[in-house]
């Protein structure tokens, strides 16, 4: 019986050790199929971009996400490889015991057979009840040899059981060495794109880079265009801010607070601005990856994506400003309660300052860069301690 319960043990624990590797595998995969969904988008940008011939310093930054993301497919192959092996040798070393565990089933067994073989004979089955001392040992001498019978039975079923589970966990390792041969080979394939894609933007930012004054006289007027629109976004907030008990103080209405408060709980769930795209522009201060010695400023994040793609609210609100800055196209402002988001970056608006918006509601088409657009939006809030810019990518979803 004490072996019985082991043994059902030993086949509980493998059901556990399988269903949690199950879901670690799934979970790399998707995360996999996620990578390469946005490989397969960034490869269609640069496809339309490579037929314009070179490419500008904006469009390089496609190729450094391409080459992030094979970097990072790279890096989650390898994992999977590390819980495929941990999985191998944990099914290896749960084989052997189960091994073990069917040769003292095997010998248990025998003794068994060995025993119920004395007491086949009808007569001296009968003898040895008979030979008891009273009644009550005679019941126990009966009941005994009935559980014998019932204990072979069982025995003889955990031996079948205990075969079966070795040859379906042997076949889970072959299965598992398979996939363990398929996944060195994709990971090999994705190092010898890795390698191309590098030597791609080295080519490109050798040609781009013969004329390093001129990408840092435009890199100058981006940032200019950036200030710009920050010192605009403040001054319109700013204005929405009412004398209130002789103080300059932020009021919401009741609805702009209700607006507010769905806004800020679905931090990290919020649709993005654009139906596909890359990000390819990060927010805050960071150096230049390519030009040494120039500090490049954030206040958002960009997303690259097709040419004139539609843009749109990441939460409904209303819209409170209207922005052109010169060369850099036009820009909307929607309130959220005490939070704002801005979309610029635009070529065309179908929006109107005071009107009120749904979420992913069209605002706007892109501005044309070379094939492709980029869209740029950032996230701005008002409290007592006065304006703030948020990180996008905190708030949209991923």
């Amino acid at each position: 019986m004490r072996k019985a319960l082991l043994t059902g043990l030993f086949f509980s624990c493998f059901i556990n050790i399988s269903i949690t590797y199950s879901q670690d595998r799934k979970a790399l995969e998707d995360q996999k199929k996620k990578i390469s969904s946005e490989i397969a988008y960034t490869n269609k940008l640069l496809s339309e971009v490579k037929k314009q011939g070179a490419m500008t310093l904006d469009e390089i930054s496609l190729l450094d996400k391409k080459i992030s993301l094979r970097k990072k497919m790279i890096q989650t192959i390898s994992r999977e490889l590390r819980e495929l092996n941990k999985g191998i040798n944990k099914n290896q070393k749960k084989i052997t015991e189960l091994e073990f565990e069917l040769a003292v089933l095997k010998e248990d067994y025998a003794s068994l057979i060995e025993l119920s073989y004395k007491t086949k004979n009808t007569q001296s089955w009968l003898m040895y009840v008979f030979a008891s001392e009273d009644l009550a040992q005679a019941n126990k001498r009966t009941r005994y040899l009935k559980e014998i019978s019932k204990l072979r039975e069982r025995q003889a079923a955990l031996i079948e059981l205990s075969k079966s589970q070795i040859q379906e966990k042997n076949a889970v390792l072959i299965s598992q060495k398979d996939s363990k041969k398929q996944l060195l080979i994709k990971e090999q394939s994705e190092k010898k794109e890795l390698d191309r894609d590098k030597n791609t933007k080295e080519f490109q930012l050798s040609n781009i880079k013969g004329n390093e004054q001129d990408l840092r006289a435009k890199l100058k007027k981006k940032e200019e265009q950036r200030k710009r629109l920050a010192k605009e976004i403040e001054r319109l907030i700013a204005a929405e801010m009412k004398p209130k008990s002789g103080k300059v103080e932020f009021s919401l209405t009741p609805e702009e607070k209700l607006i507010g408060g769905n806004f800020v709980k679905n931090k990290g769930k919020l649709p993005w601005p654009v139906e596909r795209g890359v990000i390819t522009g990060r927010f805050g201060s960071h150096p230049h990856p390519e030009l040494k010695g120039i500090v490049v400023t954030n206040n958002g994040i960009d997303i690259s994506t097709e040419k004139g793609a539609m843009v749109r609210t990441v939460f409904k609100g209303t819209v409170t400003g209207l922005i052109n800055i010169p060369g850099a196209g036009q820009a909307v402002m929607v309130k959220h309660g005490s939070y704002w988001t801005v979309y610029s970056n635009l070529a065309q608006v179908f929006v109107s300052k005071g009107e009120t918006v749904d979420t992913k509601e069209s605002i706007g088409t892109l501005l044309q860069e070379g094939s492709t657009s980029k869209a740029h939006i950032e996230f701005w809030m008002h409290s007592s301690g006065g304006m703030r810019k948020l990180d996008p990518i905190r708030w949209i979803a991923n």
